[in-house]
């Protein structure tokens, strides 16, 4: 059975505009929905947000914020490196999102605030939070699973990829 992974943005996802403070705070509401996504779908949390910062440094505190409301982080997508594939077109979340499904195959949802008109053009699976409130329970019968498949992921010929993407060298 594959894995259902959330890839979670947190500001403006887990909380709304007047919890964009420091230390930062989740918002109620945001917390109940995800609990009720991850147990209706035995999901499992991989951050893609820019908290943990550049070099990795803040991954320890996102973890304990979320064990504090009784969360398990599962992984992190890396906001400043591009992962296996370069792409000087799209963000490095996008990069790290796109690395990581196409090594861990699992059915997945993206949960960020902000319009990211490079999920729209690699088809990827995402729902866009009001970033004024973050998610909400009117936000529930929009949030589901889909699995990833190649005509999604590279909209254009198999030629026209080795433009586009290239093995990092490292």
């Amino acid at each position: 059975m594959q894995e259902n992974i959330i890839f979670l943005d947190i500001d403006g996802v887990l909380n709304g505009e007047e919890q964009f403070e420091m230390p930062p705070r989740f918002s109620k509401e945001a917390i109940f929905v995800l609990k009720q996504i991850i147990t209706k779908y035995q999901a499992k949390i991989v951050i893609t947000s820019s908290w943990q910062r550049s070099d990795g440094s803040n991954r320890n505190k996102i973890k304990s914020m979320f064990q504090s409301v009784g969360f398990e982080v599962f992984d992190f997508i890396h906001p400043s490196l591009k992962g296996t594939y370069l792409n000087k077109e799209l963000s490095n979340r996008s990069c790290g999102i796109l690395d990581y499904l196409l090594h861990h195959p699992c059915y997945y949802l993206i949960l960020d605030d902000e319009y990211q008109k490079e999920y729209e053009f690699l088809k990827l699976h995402y729902y866009q939070t009001p970033t004024l409130k973050g998610l909400t329970e009117k936000d529930l019968p929009h949030l589901y699973f889909k699995a990833l498949n190649d005509q999604q992921l590279i909209p254009f010929s198999y030629e026209e990829k080795n433009k586009y993407y290239k093995k990092r060298k490292i």
